[in-house]
């Protein structure tokens, strides 16, 4: 999110207020959605996109990577 001009018009106040707001609640709703593990990685993250940029890179992975998850997590359940 760029910063707000130190002569920046009303309008131009009122935009910068209702983006700001609109991002936070992005981020809040991103924080809803994670379980302690994933949100100790994005804890540090100011904005949503910041957030979701953390998050994808996180999870990003070609699929023999996914499959090999996926298995462990797989051994895991079967062993509960």
């Amino acid at each position: 999110m760029s910063a707000l001009a130190t002569n920046a018009t009303e309008a131009q106040r009122v935009a910068h207020r209702d983006q700001k707001k609109k991002d936070n609640k992005a981020l809040y709703l991103i924080h809803q959605g994670m379980n302690d593990e994933t949100f100790e990685q994005i804890d540090g993250a100011t904005t949503a996109s910041e957030t979701w940029t953390i998050l994808s890179t996180s999870y990003k992975g070609d699929d023999k990577i996914k499959r090999v998850r996926l298995q462990t997590l797989r051994c895991q359940y079967e062993l509960l």
